[in-house]
């Protein structure tokens, strides 16, 4: 198995827990459980061609997004063993569910169990849990772990490697009959702005843009505004195309090409600024005008491969995982060279920039250091004199830290929620 194809498994792995926790609306001490076959991650057909390889890079994507947000990891074993469960010994107490004797390998047990039971603290093996949400990556049958009501969730992604995927959450059950109130709008309630609410935020944001840029010495015309309007509806983003926002920015594919090919943005440029599968390039192609996540020589290589088909140029900014956070995408600061090398070799992809998500820091000078870095990491890009490489575009900053993001010199700032209010999941 290949570096990159490691390297995708681990960023997709990351993306669907991510996506789906953001839904689930878990919190610390719920189980997760993960049912993986890495037979089909690899190509092969479940129980065949158990990879470790595989399982060891969907469980470093996974486990690390879980253990910040303290929710405890569930381990499906294949068939062989009744699909029984690894988990931590802590977990299983505070639940009470009864300890079984078996030790899981790659063959009788599966790969992703026997990752996990080497890297868990204290792993035991349990018969049967109920689990507050879960992911199914290759047809692994996790509802019988699953608490009643479980209830499928449609992610941005549909596979991860060659695996299908099929993910779930669970609500309590509902009762009381016709006089009871128990649609979904009763325990998930959402706070998305109206129009003028809108109008108000936008008009409040490019206030606090300029006097940022003002304060850094810029002309605040040199800072664009990009309306990050995840899971917002084509009429939504519509509305808010009539406000000074300067370009549309779209986490996920499908909701791109919706909104795009609904004329949602109303000629405004459209941005994808969320993590990309390469099977779904060529969805992106001729949509978005800037792919602004490109983290790995791997994705790199296949815009270069469906473009020069597409018989376009693609822009695109590099993605700087300025933390090392693992939970996030992007080249680490050393590794942003040999990226530009390659993509300065590129006949159908320009380079106008770099973006960067740094750590959710409470810190401001912490938080200032991390951005100011990436702009020191963006200047000497612009000075390594490559033809095809232009660095015009500095995007970091969002919603909690666009000011400081400004006054450490991005050129594009990507807000959603402080636009459109809280995000509505159920939408997708």
């Amino acid at each position: 198995m290949t570096d990159a194809f490691k390297q995708q498994i681990q960023a997709e792995a990351r993306q669907a827990v991510e996506e789906l926790l953001e839904q689930a609306k878990l919190k610390k001490g719920d189980v997760f459980v993960v049912g993986c076959s890495s037979s089909e991650i690899v190509g092969g057909h479940i129980g065949k061609d158990s990879s470790l390889e595989a399982a060891q890079a969907v469980y470093a994507g996974i486990a690390p997004v879980l253990a910040q947000r303290g929710i405890w990891l569930a381990a499906q074993c294949c068939e062989h063993l009744n699909r029984a469960i690894i988990m931590e010994r802590e977990a299983a107490e505070q639940y009470g569910w009864e300890e079984v004797c078996v030790v899981p390998r790659p063959h009788a047990g599966g790969s992703w169990a026997t990752t996990c039971w080497k890297q868990f603290k204290d792993p035991i093996a349990v018969e049967e849990i109920r689990a507050h949400a879960g992911i199914d990556i290759g047809g692994t049958l996790i509802g019988m772990h699953l608490r009643r009501v479980a209830v499928p969730v449609r992610l941005s992604l549909n596979r991860i490697g060659e695996a299908n995927i099929l993910c779930a959450r669970t609500r309590p059950k509902l009762i009381g009959g016709e006089r009871a109130k128990y649609t979904e709008e009763d325990w998930c309630l959402m706070a998305e702005k109206t129009p003028e609410e809108m109008r108000e935020a936008v008009l409040a944001i490019r206030e606090k843009m300029a006097a940022a840029a003002r304060e850094a010495g810029r002309d605040p015309a040199e800072v664009q505004l990009c309306a990050a309007c995840k899971t917002r509806t084509a009429e939504t983003v519509a509305a808010s195309a009539a406000l000074p926002i300067d370009v549309f920015g779209e986490n996920h594919v499908q909701e791109l090409c919706a909104n795009f090919d609904a004329g949602a943005y109303c000629g405004k440029p459209s941005h994808f600024i969320g993590h990309l599968q390469t099977n779904k390039i060529k969805k992106v192609l001729g949509r978005a005008s800037l792919i602004q996540s490109v983290g790995s020589e791997h994705l790199l290589t296949a815009i270069e491969k469906e473009a020069a088909k597409a018989g376009i140029v693609q822009n695109v900014l590099l993605e700087v995982n300025i933390g090392g956070e693992e939970s996030k995408s992007g080249v680490s600061p050393e590794a942003l060279w040999p990226l530009l090398d390659a993509a300065a070799a590129q006949e159908h992809i320009r380079v106008k920039g770099l973006m960067a998500i740094p750590p959710v820091n409470d810190d401001d000078a912490q938080n200032r250091r991390y951005l100011a870095a990436v702009h020191d990491l963006f200047v000497k890009a612009g000075e390594r004199g490559y033809s095809n490489v232009e660095m015009q575009t500095l995007s970091m900053g969002m919603s909690g830290d666009y000011e400081n993001a400004i006054r450490e010199g991005a050129t594009l700032v990507r807000i959603g929620t402080a636009i459109y209010g809280e995000r509505d999941y159920r939408k997708r």
